[in-house]
This record gives structure tokens, sequence and C-alpha cells, in this order.
């Protein structure tokens, strides 16, 4: 895998993962913006009054270091692990039968079972196998044949 289609899935998966702090993110855009129609259509501005301008400024500032923080780890975390992990790097093999999937790279092998997976989900040009325990196991779509072979795995 290289790092650009390793990268794209984890923000992916990431951004998928920030609706939760939408609900911190939208309500204090919504504040901030009638925060700003309130000072603009109110005397303060006029007389000078910056307060409200330095409230307004705060909110926007700590808004884009949240987002900005949480693009930065997830692009941190991926060359981490692409740099730590080798076999991230490593050309995969995939073998699905009845009861198992097996992958093969060059430092290791595994055969996991279909009872050990929840659910899946296509995601950034991979098929992602969602384990019980909360992982997923990334198999990019281009191993499949077609768009019926993927349905067909999905099932």
């Amino acid at each position: 895998m290289e790092f650009k289609e390793y990268l794209k899935l984890n923000y992916s998966v990431g951004l998928r993962q920030l609706n939760f702090l939408l609900f911190i993110i939208v309500p204090l855009v919504l504040c901030n913006a009638s925060l700003i129609v309130v000072y603009l259509t109110s005397n303060e501005w006029a007389r000078g009054n910056t307060k409200p301008l330095i409230v307004i400024a705060a909110i926007s500032t700590v808004l884009l270091l949240i987002f900005g923080s949480f693009v930065f780890f997830i692009y941190r975390n991926s060359k981490r692990n692409m740099e730590n992990l080798p076999f991230l790097k490593q050309q995969v093999s995939y073998i699905f039968s009845q009861n198992q999937i097996e992958s093969k790279g060059d430092s290791f092998e595994s055969r996991l079972g279909w009872d050990m997976f929840s659910g899946a989900r296509e995601v950034a040009g991979f098929i992602l196998l969602h384990n019980h325990n909360g992982t997923a196991l990334p198999i990019p779509v281009r191993c499949f044949r077609d768009q019926e072979e993927i349905k067909e795995k999905q099932d």
C-alpha cells in the first residue's frame, strides 16, 4: 500500500468519526455567527468597543485549532504507521473461501474466519471488513473483479 492511499483511507475513516465533533463544532459556529451578526448590528463597533470582536476571534481560533489538530493527528499517525509497520508496504494477496479470508505478505500470513466480522462497507477505494473488537481489515477494491463480486463478499 502506498502512503497516499493509506492516508486517504485514514482521512476517510477519520473524518467519518469526526461526526461526534460536529456536535461541538456546529453549535460553536452558530454561536460565532450570531455573535458577529449581533456585533455588526449593534452600535458597539461604531463606538470602538472591541471586546466582542476579541471574543469572536478567540472562538474562531479555537474552532480552527480543533479541526486543524484533528487533520494533523491523522496525517502524523498515518506517517508513523507507514514507517513503523513494514507490512503496510508489502504486497498482500487475499484468498476468499467459504469459511475464511487468507491474507499473505512477505513477512506474515493470516487466516480470519468470517465469524470474526460484523459488517462491511466501501470507503476510499477499500472494502472495510469490521471486526467485533472495533477494528477493520481494509481490502483494496482493486482486489475484486467487478461490483457483483464486491456485493457478494459484503453479503
